[in-house]
């Protein structure tokens, strides 16, 4: 039921400026999905008896995207209505959510029997109502408004035992700062990482070269001449079948946000993902190993 999921999820968001309300949109969205922002609100107001306000869930919302715990789905000619409904906004794993609070939690109150029962049940809500990938579809492309925080846990929550993952970047940063700890993970759970960069960041090309080092036979990372500017590639093909394929470039604002906005499409047409695999493999071979680099 959705009141014990968000009685379980409430504390994941205790920061939030209207938590019960940013609590009670994240779980809907999961339980109703398709679903309307209408339908949403009322279900939200009547559970937590009109304690709640339009206004607030809507800034909710909003503060959940730029967080990226949601992405929001930008309608194109390939992707049909019918998929998501008209509040058009797809969440990551719950499981994603509270394993990460789950890592700064020191008094281990996340880690309760109750709460971790929980999060499962309605990650397999999740599960159901998104589909595979997360992208409430299997087939086609989705095309997103996305913090990169999304797609790293959407990344995160795809089968990597044996996974290959395919990076065109224009810099390193992400390695050095904000997401490092993904890459950790991704290779943990046994994936192989071959990256293509455009930078010669000091202290990125240096974090490049610990993590290359500490997984050498899962880490090839390499630079090239070729300026990818706003553009981001990621392709993540799975051992057995499935894969991602995004292409993605940096909305450049002159507003000092906490966070960067990303505009792209996920692609899951087998097709598409060779295209951009070639293009990867091409550029591959022109370039120079990390190592060479000063």
């Amino acid at each position: 039921m959705p009141v014990s999921s968000i009685q379980a999820f409430e504390p994941l968001l205790y920061g939030y400026k209207h938590a019960k309300a940013a609590t009670a949109y994240y779980v809907y969205l999961i339980h109703e999905f398709p679903t309307s922002f209408e339908r949403l609100y009322k279900a939200a107001r009547e559970l937590l008896q009109k304690n709640i306000t339009s206004n607030q869930m809507r800034i909710a919302r909003n503060t959940l995207l730029n967080d990226g715990l949601i992405a929001q789905v930008i309608l194109t000619n390939d992707q049909p209505t019918d998929n998501f409904g008209r509040e058009m906004y797809l969440p990551i794993s719950p499981v994603r959510i509270w394993e990460s609070y789950k890592e700064r939690d020191i008094n281990n109150i996340l880690s309760d029997e109750y709460f971790e029962k929980e999060i499962r049940s309605l990650d397999n809500i999740y599960k159901k109502n998104f589909k595979k990938y997360g992208l409430g579809t299997e087939v086609g492309s989705v095309t997103v408004l996305i913090n990169p925080y999304w797609l790293f846990n959407l990344i995160l929550n795809q089968p990597l035992q044996g996974a290959n993952i395919y990076l065109m970047l224009s810099g390193l940063r992400s390695l050095s700062v904000t997401y490092n700890s993904f890459y950790h993970k991704f290779l943990k759970q046994g994936a192989k990482i071959k990256i293509l960069f455009n930078s010669k960041d000091a202290k990125a090309i240096n974090a490049a070269k610990s993590l290359a080092s500490e997984y050498p036979q899962s880490v090839k990372i390499n630079y090239t001449s070729v300026n990818y500017g706003t553009s981001r590639k990621f392709i993540i093909l799975p051992e057995k079948e499935g894969g991602l394929a995004v292409d993605i470039k940096k909305i450049l604002s002159e507003k000092k946000n906490s966070h960067e906005d990303f505009e792209g499409t996920i692609y899951l047409q087998k097709k598409f993902q060779d295209l951009l695999i070639d293009e990867f493999e091409e550029e591959w071979e022109s370039s120079d190993p990390i190592g060479s680099i000063p």
